[in-house]
């Protein structure tokens, strides 16, 4: 899957060849320290999936049992962003778990528990960009967002998530974005990646 995300997003960002000639046009990356241009688009909508490891053993000095493991879980993303200025937008976020935490036991067994879904609404900021065509950009993102899960089966938790994540959008709307999250109080990462459209 983020085989076919990275050849999408490389052959819209690619410029077309000119049909005189017999070779394509290089593909030349310029860094833009310099985000100043109004943005085209108003409005980002993205739909990705998501590995939510739930237990980090390095942040526990592996002070964990040792007769269980966590098994990572899968979910679905929903972003929402509103460009309000070259650098700066506002995020909404949903995360929705498809499976709950199973624990594997050493006897091959293993529990389950509810994985509770989370909102999170907050800010991202871009510190530059780089343009891969006259109409791609490629831009890294940087957000802090406070989170509150929804429908826990013992008590909903309120949280701060830090995301960084590779974006790649185009004139025409299309967007593409590969990162990674951490929610603290819940001490839970996630690697997520999704495709979206820009209005």
């Amino acid at each position: 899957m983020l085989a076919l995300l990275t050849l999408t997003g490389l052959t819209l960002a690619a410029p077309a060849s000119s049909k005189d000639e017999g070779e394509p046009k290089r593909l030349d990356l310029v860094l833009e320290t310099r985000v100043d241009e109004e943005p085209k688009h108003v409005m980002e909508l993205s739909f990705g999936s998501a590995l939510l490891y739930v237990e980090q053993p390095l942040l526990d000095d592996y002070r964990i049992t040792t007769d269980s493991r966590v098994m990572p879980v899968p979910s679905v993303v929903m972003l929402a962003e509103w460009l309000v200025r070259p650098r700066w937008s506002l995020a909404g976020m949903l995360n929705i778990p498809t499976e709950p935490i199973r624990r594997v036991q050493d006897d091959g067994g293993f529990t389950e528990e509810h994985s509770a879904a989370a909102l999170a609404l907050g800010v991202s900021y871009v510190p530059f960009q780089v343009r891969v065509s006259e109409t791609s950009r490629f831009q890294p993102q940087l957000g802090l967002l406070a989170g509150r899960t929804i429908n826990n089966s013992i008590e909903d938790n309120v949280f701060l998530l830090g995301v960084a994540r590779l974006h790649l959008h185009t004139d025409a709307g299309f967007s593409m974005y590969l990162g990674a999250a951490f929610a603290g109080q819940r001490d839970t990462l996630a690697f997520l990646y999704g495709v979206g459209h820009r209005f």
